[in-house]
């Protein structure tokens, strides 16, 4: 048996507190079977009150909600559990921080690339935001990841990365601390801010279009990177679900605030590339 971790989603079958297979009704509900992965995660979310976590078989697509918290993940090959994050003491959810550069790429010592099950793995993502999803999901065993634009491949490094410029790349690391790093580097843009987070100006105010930010047409959260070179902007915010990207004036953008729907993130950029306005 392993300890369960909030937000992880572990290889092995959901235990209660003393390694029970828990009681139906009780710790759980039988959601169906034949239903993929991403179909029990999405029902549990939609049941946020009374979902604590799921289990997911992968032979026969059996999906369980459970009730209760699941403690434990029993180690079996062909089942999930991921138990949900916990709220802590003020009542917020736990979101990641992320600091690292926009035309970057991911190095080890010695500006060496890294040796793929040594140093990293390489997962599929569709977009730099479905990269950052995957660190998220993986719990502390992410420290960072490396997206290359046009490509669909996610590297999610299993310790912190350093950083050499290289353009159509993006090395970010996950902090929990929410410091950032500040190394100084060269002339390329480095950003630090929340995945799950919305932008706010001074007082926690949502902002005026037009006057606090403009919102331009781009379709990726990568493009909305792109789009924030110019001077004057301080940073991004993307929502995902809506594919919504919000340029927010620098002289405007100073707090953020978690938000209350799903993928949203925002993003400060350092001014003199690479040093912390922290």
């Amino acid at each position: 048996f392993e300890e369960n971790e909030p937000g992880v989603r572990k290889p092995g079958a959901c235990r209660t507190e003393f390694h029970g297979y828990g009681t139906v009704y009780h710790d759980y509900i039988y959601f169906g079977r034949n239903i993929s992965e991403k179909e029990c995660y999405e029902a549990c979310k939609l049941k946020k009150e009374n979902c604590q976590g799921y289990e997911w078989g992968e032979q026969n697509g059996r999906c369980e909600l459970w009730k209760t918290i699941p403690k434990y993940v029993e180690i079996k090959t062909g089942y999930i559990c991921r138990m949900n994050p916990i709220e802590p003491e003020g009542g917020t959810l736990y979101y990641d921080f992320y600091s690292g550069y926009y035309g970057g790429a991911c190095r080890v010592k010695g500006n060496h690339h890294g040796i793929i099950w040594e140093d990293y793995i390489v997962e599929h993502a569709d977009s730099f935001y479905d990269c950052m999803t995957l660190c998220s999901e993986k719990g502390k065993s992410c420290k960072g990841i490396e997206w290359r634009k046009g490509r669909t491949q996610c590297r999610i490094w299993n310790k912190e990365p350093l950083h050499e410029e290289v353009e159509g790349k993006a090395c970010f690391t996950k902090n929990p601390k929410g410091v950032a790093d500040g190394r100084t580097v060269q002339e390329y843009d480095h950003y630090h801010g929340y995945f799950g987070a919305e932008c706010r100006t001074k007082g926690q105010n949502w902002g005026v279009e037009n006057e606090d930010y403009v919102i331009p047409s781009v379709f990726t959260f990568w493009h909305c990177l792109e789009r924030c070179t110019k001077k004057e902007c301080g940073g991004v915010e993307w929502n995902e679900d809506d594919s919504q990207c919000k340029l927010w004036r620098e002289d405007r953008l100073t707090s953020h605030k978690k938000s209350t729907v799903d993928h949203v993130v925002c993003f400060f950029k350092d001014e003199g590339h690479g040093e912390s306005r922290n």
